[in-house]
């Protein structure tokens, strides 16, 4: 591998920022304008038709899956993308879209039972956001505590102080 000069290495990163910009488009656009009832796009109809060819090396079908997992994804799991892909209704505050193998024990989650038939294969999920339950007073307390390593007598006097302001 011939050893790059500055200019090059700047030269290839804007190259490659303008790439990935361009994937992340259109995967965006394949994503709106191509899913189907079965949760499909044509890229992943191409995807799973490649990986599913005996004509497909082993190595092509591992980098096939390692750019499912290394590129796809993380570009769908964006915040920009998020919000262009579920701009209807803000539902991008409340949901989640990804592309994801879809594993044995998904169609068991709530909201997800659609997806039994596809195990195995990739597909849009459109799931909603984790939620966590709000924490009281008590556990928030607690939590800074730990984070800035300090007592229960350090906290004492940071409030004596505050309360003889």
């Amino acid at each position: 591998m011939k050893k790059l000069n500055a200019k090059q290495i700047v030269d290839r990163a804007i190259d490659y920022t303008k790439n990935q910009n361009s994937l992340t488009d259109n995967i965006i656009e394949d994503i709106r304008n191509t899913i189907t009832v079965h949760l499909q796009t044509d890229v992943i109809k191409e995807i799973e038709a490649r990986l599913a060819d005996d004509k497909t090396t082993a190595t092509e079908k591992t980098r096939i899956k390692e750019f499912m997992r290394t590129k796809v994804q993380p570009l769908i799991k964006g915040k920009v993308a998020q919000q262009k892909l579920l701009a209807e209704n803000e539902q991008f505050k409340t949901h989640t879209v990804t592309i994801k193998k879809v594993k044995s024990t998904m169609p068991e989650k709530e909201g997800l039972e659609h997806l039994a038939p596809y195990v195995g294969t990739y597909r849009v999920i459109i799931e909603p956001k984790k939620v966590e339950a709000d924490k009281t007073f008590e556990e928030e307390l607690q939590k800074l505590m730990e984070k800035h390593i300090k007592t229960v007598s350090d906290v004492r006097v940071v409030l004596d102080n505050l309360a003889g302001e």
